[in-house]
């Protein structure tokens, strides 16, 4: 599989909100947050924020903000 950041994950993802919605109940943040981040406008404040991102996105760690990646 093509490694990819969380932006364009989120970009080519079919269930946007199914996914924000999970990730945003799961952090305990408001889906705008989950949408924020998603599209770089912000990152997550804590290490537990950011497992729960790679864990349902399947994105390790070190790539959800990687802006070299597509």
């Amino acid at each position: 599989m093509e490694r990819v950041n969380l932006k364009t994950y989120y970009k080519n993802c079919k269930k946007k909100y199914e996914f924000a919605g999970k990730v945003a109940e799961r952090c305990g943040v408001t889906l705008n947050a989950v949408i924020n981040w998603c599209n770089f406008y912000a990152k997550p404040g804590d290490n537990l924020k950011m497992q729960i991102l790679s864990e349902e996105s399947g994105i390790p760690i070190e790539d959800l903000f990687n802006r070299e990646l597509n």
